[in-house]
């Protein structure tokens, strides 16, 4: 199963829900969270040769990372032949490429369907509630000005 797809069976106030008590202090972006989940509904999907998988870590809460992550992170996994599920922070990554990540089928055994597409909309808005901003973010972040 792919993100989009798992992203589809759930509805906002089950996304908001869970916002709200796996993580209270965003509870004050919500309305922000909610554009951002409304534009990922409109966002053709690309094909990933990532997997998101869930990597536990004593002691801390789920935190997405692209594949290879510690915690219990959500994190995606390069399946290719050239890195073989090696780990990578996906937090930066282009929002279609997100929604057409496999999850792991270990994943899903162990995570709620909206508690992961919960951590997985925290972790792609961690630099911002839009592609745009995210990018603009990241363009400051490396050029050494403060957005």
């Amino acid at each position: 199963m792919r993100l989009y797809q798992l992203m589809a069976r759930l509805d906002w106030k089950q996304l908001e829900q869970s916002l709200v008590r796996l993580y209270p202090d965003s509870a004050r972006h919500l309305p922000d969270f909610a554009v951002a989940y409304r534009q990922l509904q409109l966002i053709e999907p690309l094909s990933s040769d990532m997997i998101l998988q869930v990597i536990p870590m004593p002691g801390s809460a789920l935190h997405v990372y692209g594949c290879n992550g510690s915690r219990v992170d959500v994190a995606g996994a390069d399946n290719s032949e050239e890195a073989p599920m090696a780990r990578f922070n996906l937090s930066a990554t282009d929002w279609a490429e997100w929604l057409g990540m496999r999850i792991s089928p270990a994943f899903l055994a162990v995570c709620p369907a909206d508690e992961l597409v919960t951590h997985c909309l925290w972790e792609m808005t961690y630099y911002g509630f839009s592609p745009e901003a995210i990018r603009q973010r990241i363009r400051h972040s490396t050029s050494g000005a403060t957005p």
